[in-house]
């Protein structure tokens, strides 16, 4: 249906209300219905192409880089399987440590990816892929909580413009590795930001998701808590592995857009570390979470890969989980921690897209 006609439909439908009144018995006094004012959602456009992967006997529709923001990077995929009803989404945040990656990483015929969105197209999900904006990889002014936003934008951007893309704006989950995997986790566990009285239509939906799937991700952004949490059986300290890597150094301040050490300390950057600390954030009234981190050894890190990838940022998940009492999946193999549950990711969340 056109705007126009939504528009005319929408003025009908309240003219007629107000015509009868409220439907009451026909007494003198009785209040006018008041008109409500309506707000429209435009259509949103974007142009149906060839899929990037074989989709086998799958009957869906595929679209590429619809902007979901001002940026070149604010832009996202998305795979929409043929419907009557609106359907459940899962969406797919890409890794790279913030500073690389594409939403094309799915879409390679060697990797996972193909069978993934093969199987969450078949349950009848539809499957977005993002990109965000990177940060720098020399020094960045705006820190950590930008390509995060950005995450949490296009979730909300979907949901505003659930109608065109035939989505249940009630029925999202996300998932990611790496950068991607710590982004979900986010999403989970931070607070909702919905502003009905926003400017910005975007801004007045729902950035809470129903689940998240994360391999290999970080167990918090606030990396103060690295030393106080995550790796204090290895008695690591901010300024040990400042020494031990010196290139680690602003590419860490760089998650809270400073360029001097002590000034993770300061009241505005304290804040800033809370806005993006998964662990003091989650409670159990969170997203539950599958997460799995087996590529890297438990001994203590000596590599930046080894470090941000740790299996005991899913142990600082798993503990804090299991003190908030929320629901989890979480297999550490490295520490010898397996989950009772045999479900992968995809099964983790479409059973909690009810599918």
């Amino acid at each position: 249906m056109s705007l126009l006609l939504k528009m005319i439909s929408i003025a009908g439908l309240l003219s007629t209300q107000a015509a009868c009144g409220g439907g009451g018995g026909g007494g003198g006094g009785e209040a006018p219905v008041s008109q409500v004012e309506v707000a429209v959602v435009p259509e949103l456009d974007f142009v149906l192409m060839g899929a990037p992967i074989d989709l086998q006997s799958i009957q869906a529709d595929f679209a590429s880089d619809i902007s979901y923001g001002d940026d070149a990077a604010n832009k996202f995929d998305i795979f929409m399987p043929e419907s009557a009803a609106p359907t459940p989404l899962v969406i797919f945040i890409h890794g790279g440590g913030f500073t690389s990656g594409d939403k094309q990483s799915k879409y390679g015929a060697g990797g996972t990816g193909p069978d993934e969105i093969r199987q969450v197209l078949s349950a009848g999900a539809a499957y977005a892929s993002i990109n965000y904006r990177l940060l720098s990889t020399s020094v960045d002014t705006d820190g950590i909580i930008k390509p995060l936003g950005d995450s949490r934008r296009a979730l909300q951007f979907i949901r505003y413009y659930a109608q065109s893309l035939n989505i249940d704006p009630t029925k999202i989950v996300a998932y990611g590795n790496s950068a991607g995997a710590g982004t979900a986790v986010w999403l989970a566990t931070a607070d909702e930001i919905a502003d009905s009285n926003a400017a910005d239509p975007v801004l007045t939906q729902s950035s809470r998701i129903l689940a998240a799937g994360a391999t290999e991700t970080q167990g918090t952004y606030d990396i103060v808590k690295w030393e106080t949490v995550i790796f204090t059986d290895f008695g690591i300290t901010l300024d040990g592995l400042v020494a031990s890597m010196p290139s680690l150094t602003q590419r860490l301040l760089n998650f809270y857009g400073i360029t001097v050490q002590n000034d993770l300390f300061t009241p505005a950057i304290v804040s800033y570390r809370a806005d993006v600390d998964m662990l003091g954030l989650m409670d159990a009234s969170d997203a539950p979470l599958w997460i799995n981190n087996n590529k890297r050894s438990a001994l203590a890190p000596i590599t930046q890969a080894e470090l941000l990838h740790h299996p005991l940022h899913a142990k600082a998940l798993l503990d804090q989980a299991q003190a908030v009492g929320l629901e989890n999946v979480i297999n550490i193999p490295e520490l010898g921690i397996t989950s009772s549950s045999t479900e992968g990711i995809i099964e983790f969340l479409l059973r909690h897209l009810g599918l």
